[in-house]
């Protein structure tokens, strides 16, 4: 019986070693288990963090907040932050390319003309203030014009992209026009003067193609508007300086090659002259008719 009770509990006592090993083994079992979980998933977090929240997470430990932050492959919210040592691609401030095509598109030129003009008979006046006990005097001479001429040089430019019919230029011409003056046996007369002239434009463009987007034929129109700075009359009574102003308007016809344009137009001006000296006055009006023909480099 002694045997008995001792081997029974040799075998009750094994098992208990046995039973209390194999907890030992498991809970280490389990440790390990969550050491090697908490090893490869690091990103676990407690709870759900949006991918708007992570971002700025990101930003945060990025030390920036001005450039936006990628997220990692599989999150949503935010775009990943560059690496520092790629350059990062910044867009130019200006468009260049934009530019240089809007500047390709705007037409420049620079024209000569020259043709002849047909003016209009004229009276002048001119009155003299006089000096000490002499009165001012004025003298009135009627002009016959039978020949007159033109000639001048432009810079013009036409619109680009939504605007190619819109036109301007600025014109620096010479008028010189020669008659007789007084009765039927008067002596020669002319008039000139020097213009300058700012001319708002339109045109329509025809035969238009690939080599040539602005077209082969372009008809145009303009008013000008004129200023007078210096000019002359002479006379059989008197001799004085001119200055004054000016309007009118043209309509032109233009070949267009590579290059070059040649053109022709016909005008039609008034303007209004004064006598431009320190003790006298007076004036007179200029209406011409002018036909110019021209040629213009294109750049």
């Amino acid at each position: 019986m002694c045997v008995r009770t001792a081997a029974l509990s040799f075998v009750s006592g094994r098992s208990s070693i046995l039973s209390f090993m194999r907890d030992n083994e498991m809970r280490t079992f389990g440790w390990s288990a969550l050491v090697l979980l908490f090893l490869f998933l690091p990103g676990i977090h407690s709870g759900s963090i949006s991918g708007s929240a992570l971002a700025e997470e990101k930003r945060e430990d990025a030390g920036t907040s001005s450039q936006p932050v990628e997220l990692w492959p599989g999150e949503s919210g935010g775009t990943s932050a560059r690496d520092s040592s790629v350059p990062a691609l910044v867009p130019p401030t200006t468009d260049d390319k934009g530019d240089a095509g809007r500047h390709k598109t705007r037409e420049l030129y620079l024209a000569f003309f020259g043709g002849p003009s047909s003016a209009g008979n004229t009276t002048a006046t001119y009155t003299s203030t006089g000096f000490l006990f002499s009165g001012p005097t004025t003298t009135t001479v009627n002009i016959r014009f039978s020949s007159a001429s033109v000639m001048g040089l432009r810079w013009g430019m036409w619109g680009a992209g939504k605007y190619p019919y819109l036109g301007f230029a600025m014109e620096f011409s010479t008028v010189q026009a020669d008659g007789m003056s007084g009765g039927p046996g008067g002596v020669p007369a002319s008039v000139d003067y020097i213009a300058f002239s700012l001319m708002p434009m339109v045109r329509l463009r025809f035969f238009r193609t690939e080599s040539l987007p602005s077209g082969h034929v372009n008809i145009y129109a303009g008013i000008a508007l004129s200023f007078v700075p210096s000019g002359s009359v002479t006379t059989n009574a008197f001799d004085a300086d001119l200055m004054g102003s000016g309007t009118g308007g043209l309509l032109g016809l233009s070949l267009r090659f590579s290059l070059l344009d040649l053109f022709a137009e016909i005008r039609s001006m008034n303007m209004n002259l004064e006598v431009d000296q320190l003790f006298s006055s007076g004036d007179l009006t200029m209406s011409t008719k002018e036909t110019v023909f021209g040629a213009a480099v294109r750049f």
